[in-house]
C-alpha cells in the first residue's frame, strides 16, 4: 500500500486457515451407494455415542476405513492433509518439524433431516497435531436452492442448513470498531470437501423442507513413518 509520502506495509493477523477442495462423481457415487447400503442394514454400527449432534430423525453411522468404496476417498484426504501439513510449517516458517503421515483414523456419515442439527463443538486428536473435515455427497433441494446471501434478518433463513465455522469473537459493532468479524458460514453443495484443525469449533444450522442433508466427517493423526501402527484405536478424545 502506498501513500504520497510513506510506503505502508500490510500486516494480516491469520489465526488458521481452511483446505478446500472438489470431489468428483467418481469418487462421490460409489460412495453414497455405500451408505445407502449402511442405512437399510438395521446391523449398521451407531457413532452416535461418541457425537454430540442433535440428529433425530436422521442417523450417524461408523464408517468401516477397510471399505473398498471408502479407500480412494482415504487416499485424497490423506494427501490433502499432508498438503496442509507442509503449507502450514512453510507459512509459519517453521524448519524444525519432521517429516510426517497423514493418518485418517476414524470416519462417520451423518443422514440428517429436516430440524436435526449439531451445536457448537470441536474435534478430538489422536496426536496434537489433528485435521478434521467433511465432505457433503447428498443436499436437500432447500439448500441447494438458497441463495448466497447470508443476511440472516426478517427471518431470512439464508443460512438453514449451513456449516458455521467460530474462530473468535463477532460483535454487531465490530466493524465500527475496525474487528473483522471471526466467523464463516459455508453452504453445504455436493462434492465440496473442507479440512481444518481439529480445535477449529463448528456447527451446523437445522432446516426446513424435505429431503437428507448427507456428510462425511473424519479425523487425521500425524506420525512418522510407522509411528501410527503403534497407536491404539482409543487413544484419542471422543470425536464430539
Amino acid at each position: 500500500m502506498t501513500t504520497k509520502q510513506l510506503e505502508v506495509d500490510v500486516i494480516p493477523l491469520t489465526q488458521s486457515f481452511i483446505f478446500k477442495t472438489r470431489v468428483g462423481k467418481a469418487i462421490v457415487n460409489p460412495v453414497n451407494q455405500y451408505l445407502d447400503e449402511m442405512l437399510a442394514d438395521e446391523n449398521a454400527k451407531s457413532h452416535a455415542h461418541k457425537l454430540v449432534g442433535q440428529i433425530t430423525r436422521g442417523k450417524q453411522l461408523e464408517i468401516s476405513l477397510k471399505e473398498d468404496r471408502i479407500t480412494p476417498l482415504i487416499n485424497i484426504i490423506q494427501s490433502l492433509g499432508l498438503n496442509y501439513y507442509d503449507y502450514f510449517y512453510k507459512r509459519t516458517e517453521d524448519t524444525s518439524q519432521p517429516k510426517k503421515v497423514a493418518h485418517v483414523y476414524t470416519m462417520w456419515s451423518v443422514h440428517s433431516y429436516a430440524g436435526d442439527y449439531n451445536p457448537l463443538h470441536d474435534h478430538g486428536a489422536q496426536t496434537l497435531q489433528g485435521l478434521s473435515g467433511s465432505l457433503y455427497t447428498k443436499i436437500p433441494p432447500a439448500i441447494q436452492e438458497s441463495s448466497n446471501d447470508l443476511d440472516l434478518r426478517n427471518a431470512s433463513g439464508n443460512q438453514n442448513g449451513y456449516l458455521q465455522f467460530v474462530y473468535g469473537d463477532s460483535p454487531v459493532i465490530g466493524p465500527s470498531m475496525f474487528k473483522i468479524p471471526q466467523n464463516m458460514a459455508v453452504r453445504p453443495v455436493v462434492g465440496d470437501l473442507y479440512l481444518w484443525p481439529s480445535w477449529l469449533e463448528h456447527m451446523v444450522y437445522p432446516f426446513d423442507g424435505e429431503g437428507e442433508r448427507r456428510s462425511i466427517a473424519f479425523n487425521i493423526s500425524f506420525h512418522k513413518p510407522g509411528e501410527e501402527k503403534s497407536i491404539r484405536s482409543n487413544d484419542f478424545l471422543f470425536d464430539h
